[in-house]
């Protein structure tokens, strides 16, 4: 994957159980999902700070687009 970083997440209230679940294998299954992509030759696209970019296979990033506040 192009940036092996975790992101911390905090919730305001408890968690179900199965939303605790989703939470733990979330992030394993989205490297696979983006490894899998990249195995067919596709691009994926991702937030990087404030920018939207497009990520290809050889590891070329895009910009797309900034990310625009939540008014």
């Amino acid at each position: 994957m192009a940036e092996n970083s975790k992101i911390p997440v905090s919730y305001t209230k408890e968690l179900s159980d199965e939303a605790k679940m989703l939470a733990r294998l979330a992030p394993e299954a989205s490297k696979q999902a983006i490894e899998e992509a990249w195995a067919h030759g596709l691009s994926v696209t991702v937030l990087e700070g404030d920018k939207i970019v497009s990520i290809a296979p050889d590891g070329t990033k895009t910009f797309v687009k900034y990310l625009e506040p939540i008014k």
